[in-house]
């Protein structure tokens, strides 16, 4: 009996690293009661529960508006002007890499969704590189970074920007782009591919076939997610700090991340980042 108590214990442990949520004080579960009428409310009441014909807003001034956004926008740009890692790019390998960077405490992090730069970005390049024609000036708003990690995709309208820009200002050669589909030929390559390809800028997911001419990788998102981790701890080396790239996470006391370890190697299905 004390052994069977024991195993649902392990198995409710969670294996999460992080900070421990309060418990919620539990609520009693509502029992259903047989209904009386029709299941369908439009048939069995006359009156309905709120009534869309009539349905009218509460007034509210514009100025509130402008002041939440402004608010909000202002609140963001004061928290991440300054900040260690900027991912740009929400897609599997940014936030595979934004999860395996949050296990550290220390770092802050922010994810930014377009136009980019090494040693930070450009949130509004769009308005600045468009409207140079149309208007006297539109100066470069900018969020510094100790490092970039560029994860927009392959090429299209707003994909793979990260190295295009690079190659636009002459600091790499030239973005062949990605071959041919072959998933067991790019899985691999995505991963041991993934690397700071200028000082201050780490390229990972897709993005990295853009600029090694990869073969597309398809909808097979393990090597998205790995290619995501290994940028994580490549980012942890590029800010000095223990990573599973060099081996320095293996002299850190085990309990204090114990999930912030690279995809083992040692299985020969796995491939070797």
């Amino acid at each position: 009996m004390a052994a069977m108590a024991t195993t649902a214990s392990s198995l409710l442990k969670p294996s999460f690293s992080g900070v421990r949520l309060p418990a919620a004080a539990r609520t009693p579960s509502c029992v259903a009661t047989p209904r009386a009428g029709a299941i369908c409310n439009s048939i069995s009441s006359s009156t309905p529960p709120y009534d869309l014909n009539a349905f009218k807003f509460s007034p509210i001034k514009e100025s509130i508006v402008s002041r939440e956004m402004t608010r909000r926008y202002m609140t963001d740009m004061i928290t991440y002007a300054d900040t260690d890692v900027v991912i740009v790019g929400a897609g599997s390998a940014g936030l595979s890499c934004a999860y395996e960077l949050s296990k550290d405490p220390s770092i802050s992090i922010a994810i930014i969704v377009k136009e980019d730069r090494v040693a930070g970005v450009v949130t509004n390049w769009a308005l600045v590189s468009m409207n140079h024609d149309t208007q006297s000036c539109m100066d470069p708003n900018v969020m510094e970074a100790k490092v970039v990690v560029s994860s927009c995709g392959h090429d299209g309208p707003f994909g793979a920007t990260g190295v295009k820009r690079l190659q636009d200002i002459g600091m790499i050669q030239a973005v062949p782009g990605m071959k041919a589909l072959d998933m067991n030929t790019a899985e691999d390559a995505i991963v041991r591919l993934t690397r700071e390809v200028v000082p201050g800028m780490i390229v990972t997911g897709m993005e990295v076939a853009e600029i090694d001419g990869a073969p597309r990788m398809g909808p097979t998102f393990g090597a998205m997610m790995i290619s995501g981790q290994k940028a994580a701890h490549l980012a942890l080396k590029a800010l000095g700090r223990p990573n599973g790239i060099d081996g320095t996470l293996k002299n850190v006391t085990p309990a204090l991340h114990p999930e912030m370890i690279l995809a083992a190697t040692n299985n020969g299905d796995i491939v070797d980042a």
